[in-house]
């Protein structure tokens, strides 16, 4: 497509663009630890990865051995901004009911060329957009959020969290 434009002088000029787009599968098979701590971070890692935070890698290496203390609250705090209904609502988790896998990476990228041309002056330029996108199943969803959220939970309510002289009584 072009365009001719009368530039300021007077002279002839034109605006061409063109647009590609282009779908590339970026998926990755990866072993998650079977404890709470580390489908939580694996989560967060997946969130992470389609959002370029740069959250410390305490928060989202899920292959660690270690965790520190203290570290489990913004875990959890994390996840829970970063919860399923909001990455579904922005579009950057999108269940699917079958798949290979339970979860995929996808990056769509949006590559915009343009050229403007006048008597007097040359612009080429290229404009590149990538936008990322995690297909995933209910199962994944389950087992890296919802189950691991659910069982912190509990344990966070549970009558062995309370303080000590919660639980005894004064025999007078």
């Amino acid at each position: 497509m072009s365009i001719v434009v009368q530039t300021r002088d007077g002279g002839a000029g034109f605006i061409a663009q063109a647009r590609n787009l282009s779908v590339e599968s970026r998926n990755v098979r990866t072993n998650v630890p079977d404890n709470l701590i580390s489908k939580l971070q694996y989560y967060l890692s997946c969130a992470n990865c389609l959002l370029e935070l740069d959250l410390p890698s305490i928060l989202t290496n899920y292959q660690s051995d270690t965790f520190p203390e203290g570290g489990l609250k913004p875990l959890i705090e994390l996840c829970l901004i970063l919860e399923p209904e909001f990455m579904q609502e922005n579009k950057l988790f999108i269940l699917v009911d079958n798949m290979e896998s339970n979860n995929e990476f996808i990056e769509i990228h949006d590559n915009r060329y343009g050229l403007a041309v006048s008597q007097n002056i040359l612009i080429a330029g290229k404009q590149v957009r990538i936008h990322k996108l995690m297909l995933c199943t209910e199962r994944w969803l389950r087992a890296n959020f919802y189950e691991p959220m659910s069982e912190f939970r509990n344990r966070l309510n549970s009558p062995s969290n309370e303080p000590a002289e919660a639980n005894c009584c004064l025999i007078l």
